[in-house]
């Protein structure tokens, strides 16, 4: 099965070894273009939910003023509030979930090119 040193001899290679025939269809182009459009957008997700994580933060800590002064307006602020935390909570959702079907996609994609060779 090959030198179990791995010292990279070529002494064991067998006489009808080929190059694979698709080797000449391989961009390089196309793959950095695809890797970087890839990482950007994992960035981009990340950037987004890490983003809209602190704004829930925020808004959390200041849930306790927008309590108090629900006395003077007589609750428009906390209705508005409300509304941003429900908001920003779906968006969230949405940006993970996001996330988990594209790196799922990927995983399947890359299952699928494997097992042709």
């Amino acid at each position: 099965m090959g030198d179990p040193d791995w010292k990279g001899d070529f002494e064991n290679i067998p006489s009808d070894y080929a190059v694979p025939g698709n080797i000449r269809n391989y961009n390089i182009v196309v793959e950095i273009l695809a890797v970087a459009f890839l990482l950007y957008t994992l960035i981009m997700l990340c950037m987004a939910i890490v983003q809209k994580s602190i704004e829930l933060f925020l808004l959390f800590l200041i849930g306790p003023l927008v309590a108090a002064w629900m006395v003077n307006d007589h609750g428009i602020r906390m209705k508005q509030w409300k509304y941003m935390i429900i908001a920003k909570a779906l968006v969230s959702i949405g940006n993970i979930l996001s996330y988990i079907v594209m790196i799922n996609f990927l995983m399947l994609f890359i299952s699928k090119s494997i097992n042709k060779f």
